[in-house]
């Protein structure tokens, strides 16, 4: 029983693990899209404000367009900002005149609270105001809203944040915004004045209130942090404190130590900012976690009842075939659990335990055998190693013999000679390519020596490539080609030249040379030879076995191309993928499926 208390309280804990979890993507998914489907919400409240703001902006230059009008009427506004006095003002005629330009420039848009007026020669200070109908000189005494703004203003268009504005009693409790310009007329250069249309928030509410789901504060405000509309009512007149973390454009910011998600749409021809504002812990449905996991809970101790009734059914053959396996474990791998003509899981499960104790014995035998030609690989390594040392023993003696004789040049030629012996013996399939280069130039050292003053060669390797891998002796024997076929002995000026470089995740090497080239009938028969798709064995380092080797390696993609011109030159393209040594000796290991299936190499 105590193999299936197990058995039981695993299947419980997977359970409640997946159960749970299934419970905390639902609950995740459902929070994010949930946030994502508000704030898309909110974002189109954000749009309707904007939008309805930069139409005011946009629908400006309709409304004032009579104050640029050369008409009679306007006539009298322009001579008012343009005299060094106000008496245009103070005479009835001219001021009605006046009242009855701007009452009809009130009438092109019903949210229009007042306009002002800012004439520079003087400093004095108009406003007409809609709702009593007035139109009247504001004494600088007075701190009226705006004026002081519009004073300050060289040129452009005039924007403001949203105050409490109004002289009268009725428009105390009125929260406006302005915008404006400047005023001159024709082709006078100078600026007369300034004007200043206030509209009231209240249609930039009832915009916003339209809305439903709304999540956030939603706030209007020029560049400077001038608050033009807050969804919370908060026109204190200050700045906006925070309007460097909304003009950064950030997602999401720390602001008095809370996280907040930011949507922001910027009109920087309009001069202003559009953002909403939301704490990340008002978004979401904080029932709906509560919902899922309450569910989740009951469905799973329902299922855990019904399980643990359901087991007590089965407990037996689960003893059974727990002792069993005792019995197995207590023994070895020769016995197996005897199979009752009962035909069900359990049953199912005695089977395939005895198929795994025929498949890891089978494994153990394989591992044994490989294990052993390992171990006599490596005995033939050790005993290939002492010809090798031999050789070197005795090269040593000829090159101190050769140096006693007063021969450098044979001494030298000695040298180099064991050192491309011992690197081509060495006992790796794969080289750093630097190792090769390093081969191929001990190997053309030792034929400098005998055409010292006919052979001029260069090596362009690209040291980008020096890291990468590369099949042992894979180059010289196109070196050695070189020097049998196509050198020139009764020449003088021959050359051979080696690049190296890297392309498109390739290897190039290039051997070039202007030797005795090859005929074109006999390059046609070494090209059809080495592109030959079934190559016969070649125990040589000619182009076919460089070609077989590449070809069996990396692919039919790699390999050589040969071009040549007769006594005049031979190019050999080499060209392999970049890969490292360790990724060359991953490539040729043999997979583990074959290990399993009973395949030893």
């Amino acid at each position: 029983m105590r193999f299936y208390n197990r058995l039981m309280i695993y299947y419980i804990v997977i359970f409640l693990f997946v159960t749970y979890l299934f419970a905390f993507i639902a609950t995740r998914y459902y929070t994010q899209y949930t946030k994502i489907k508000q704030l898309e919400e909110s974002r189109n409240a954000l749009n309707a404000i904007c939008n309805y703001y930069e139409h005011k902006q946009t629908a400006l230059a309709d409304i004032i367009l009579p104050l640029y009008q050369t008409d009679k009427n306007n006539f009298y506004i322009d001579s008012m900002l343009s005299s060094p006095t106000d008496e245009d003002y103070y005479n009835p005629i001219n001021r009605m005149k006046m009242f009855e330009v701007l009452q009809d420039i009130a009438l092109r848009d019903g949210d229009i609270e007042e306009i002002l007026f800012y004439k520079n020669i003087n400093g004095s200070r108009f406003v007409y105001q809609r709702k009593n109908r007035m139109f009247h000189i504001v004494e600088a005494v007075h701190k009226y809203p705006f004026f002081d703004l519009m004073a300050g203003s060289k040129s452009g268009r005039i924007i403001t944040g949203t105050v409490q504005s109004g002289s009268n009693t009725d428009l105390k409790n009125k929260t406006v915004y302005g915008l404006g310009g400047i005023l001159g007329l024709d082709d006078d250069t100078s600026i007369k004045g300034k004007f200043l249309v206030t509209f009231n928030t209240e249609a930039i509410n009832s915009v916003f209130q339209s809305y439903s789901g709304k999540h956030g504060r939603f706030i209007l405000s020029s560049l400077n942090g001038d608050v033009i509309f807050d969804s919370e009512g908060d026109y204190s007149g200050e700045k906006l404190e925070y309007i460097d973390v909304l003009l950064s454009g950030e997602n999401n910011a720390v602001i008095d130590g809370q996280r907040y998600y930011i949507q922001t749409i910027e009109g920087k021809k309009s001069n202003y900012i559009g953002a909403n504002i939301v704490h990340e812990k008002k978004l979401g449905d904080r029932n709906i976690p509560i919902l899922i996991f309450g569910s989740i809970t009951l469905i799973a101790i329902i299922c855990i009842v019904l399980y643990i009734t359901g087991g007590h059914f089965i407990s037996r053959r689960v003893k059974e075939i727990g002792m069993a396996m005792k019995r197995v474990g207590s023994s070895n791998l020769s016995y197996r659990i005897p199979i009752t003509k009962q035909s069900d899981e359990l049953g199912e499960i005695a089977v395939k335990f005895n198929e795994m104790c025929d498949e890891l014995q089978r494994t153990i035998d394989l591992e044994y055998i490989s294990e052993m030609k390992k171990r006599n690989a490596q005995m033939e390594s050790l005993q290939a190693g002492i010809n090798p040392h031999f050789l070197y023993n005795t090269l040593e003696v000829i090159r101190v013999r050769a140096v006693d004789a007063g021969n450098e040049d044979v001494a030298k030629m000695i040298v180099n000679l064991a050192n491309l012996y011992r690197s081509m013996v060495k006992n790796c399939m794969f080289i750093p390519i630097r190792n090769e280069i390093n081969i191929c130039e001990l190997y053309v050292d030792i034929f400098s020596f005998h055409y010292k003053n006919t052979l001029d060669y260069e090596m362009n390797i690209d040291p980008k490539i020096m890291k990468y891998g590369i099949p042992k002796n894979l180059l010289h024997p196109i070196i050695e080609n070189y020097f049998v076929h196509g050198f020139k002995n009764k020449e003088s000026d021959n050359h051979f030249v080696i690049n190296g470089y890297l392309e498109n995740e390739n290897v190039f090497f290039t051997f070039e040379d202007n030797g005795k080239g090859i005929g074109k009938k006999q390059l046609k028969e070494i090209i059809s030879s080495i592109e030959a798709p079934n190559l016969e064995h070649e125990f040589g380092y000619g182009l076919i076995n460089v070609q077989k080797r590449i070809r069996l390696i990396y692919g039919a993609q790699c390999g050589i191309e040969i071009e040549s011109e007769e006594n005049s030159m031979t190019r050999i393209t080499l060209r392999i993928k970049a890969m490292t040594c360790d990724e060359l000796e991953a490539s040729l290991k043999i997979p583990k499926d074959h290990i399993h299936a009973g395949v030893i190499p």
